[in-house]
C-alpha cells in the first residue's frame, strides 16, 4: 500500500527542477507528463505524483548529460 511517502507534490516537482507549477500543468494537459492522481473530487484537490511513476519519467526523457556518462561511469573508487 502506497504512502505519502511514495508521492510528489507540485513543490516536490519543482525541486527536482521539473518546471514550474503553471509548466507542470500545461504538460500534463497536452499530455508530455504524467498526470497526477487526486483522492477527492473537489476542484482543489491536492495533486500527487508517484515517485515511481516521475523516476521512470525523468529516466525517459530527460536529456542525457555526455559529461557524467564520459566521466563518472569511468571512476573506480576503493
Amino acid at each position: 500500500m502506497l504512502s505519502i511517502d511514495d508521492y510528489y507534490t507540485y513543490q516536490d516537482l519543482e525541486d527536482l527542477c521539473l518546471g514550474s507549477r503553471m509548466t507542470i500543468s500545461r504538460k500534463v494537459k497536452r499530455g508530455e507528463f504524467p498526470p497526477p492522481r487526486t483522492f477527492s473530487k473537489s476542484h482543489n484537490a491536492m495533486k500527487l505524483w508517484e515517485k515511481e511513476l516521475i523516476h521512470g519519467y525523468m529516466k525517459d526523457y530527460l536529456p542525457e548529460d555526455r559529461w557524467r556518462n564520459r566521466y563518472m561511469t569511468k571512476r573506480r573508487f576503493g
